[in-house]
């Protein structure tokens, strides 16, 4: 397996910067999160970003196809795209949020599979908990979700806290899912009813206030030790993305949440093999001291 972390894990550092921790982590790549404004700047500076730090871009993540197509962004655009990353192996979709919009969601799917055949895999990811008031998604369930992507010919992405906060035991799936799984969004779960979020965080529906999903790994409930040798037992070869939120983190100060990240992948590195305490001790001075190359012109 190939471990890596999700730029959505730290929104608030430039996008460079992000590279450099994944640099400095020795992770064999990278997940980057795409909003409108990225595809905006056109499809050719990320490569560069990635070279510089040599750090691979292994898989892309629309963090929200209706906002990405509401943007204009189209089959073509995202393509273009994920084509310019050599090293890129899936590409992650969102599971639709509601019944409404399946046809144009498959229609989306259907063109990037199309146009991606052979090169990237896309992927679908399991979709987190629904509230009370919230229309029930037409692929939440996981007969659903597999029968579209057996169906299409697709793989999947699966996120163990959404797979929690569905009431799923996260490795019930991994047979059915079998060598259809191409990256695993590793983050921890914790439901605590009552909790309220801080003052100035967005206010959420009361379910999902007392479910906190992307929790920092171990940080929860999830057995997610035994799920890493799980997947390593059954021999997967594909991708280990850390993941996480501010809000889940409780890490609005990135330098708490560099930290937070920094432990996960100790805590990743610990469950599938013997990890040098002296290395994790050098890396976690690495991710202390300022990147170089700053002079790098991002704004993702």
């Amino acid at each position: 397996m190939e471990l890596q972390f999700s730029t959505a894990c730290l929104p608030r550092l430039p996008l460079y910067q992000r590279f450099a921790l994944a640099q400095a982590c020795e992770l064999d790549g990278l997940e980057v999160a795409v909003a409108p404004g990225m595809l905006r700047r056109g499809p050719d500076w990320l490569p560069r970003l990635s070279e510089c730090y040599a750090t691979p871009v292994r898989s892309v993540a629309l963090e929200s196809v209706d906002r990405l197509l509401a943007d204009g962004a189209t089959a073509s655009v995202l393509t273009a795209f994920v084509t310019t990353l050599p090293l890129c192996r899936t590409l992650v979709v969102p599971a639709p949020a509601a019944a409404g919009g399946l046809d144009r969601y498959l229609g989306l799917l259907s063109a990037l599979s199309a146009a991606l055949a052979g090169r990237v895999v896309v992927t679908i990811a399991n979709a987190p908990v629904r509230g009370p008031e919230e229309t029930a998604g037409p692929l939440d369930r996981f007969p659903q979700l597999r029968r579209i992507v057996e169906e299409w010919d697709l793989g999947f992405t699966y996120d163990t806290s959404h797979a929690a906060s569905n009431g799923w035991v996260i490795t019930e799936p991994l047979p059915q899912m079998g060598i259809r799984l191409r990256n695993v969004h590793l983050s921890d779960f914790r439901q605590t009813p009552g909790e309220r979020p801080r003052a100035d965080a967005p206010l959420l529906p009361d379910h999902v206030q007392s479910q906190q999903v992307h929790r920092p790994l171990g940080n929860g409930v999830l057995p997610l030790r035994a799920f890493l040798r799980t997947l390593r037992r059954r021999d997967y070869t594909g991708l280990v993305t850390i993941t996480g939120r501010e809000r889940g983190w409780r890490a609005w100060w990135s330098p708490l949440a560099r930290a937070r990240l920094v432990a996960a992948v100790s805590l990743c590195r610990a469950a599938v093999q013997e990890i040098d305490p002296i290395r994790a001790n050098q890396i976690g001075r690495a991710l202390s001291t300022p990147a170089e190359r700053e002079g790098i012109d991002d704004r993702g």
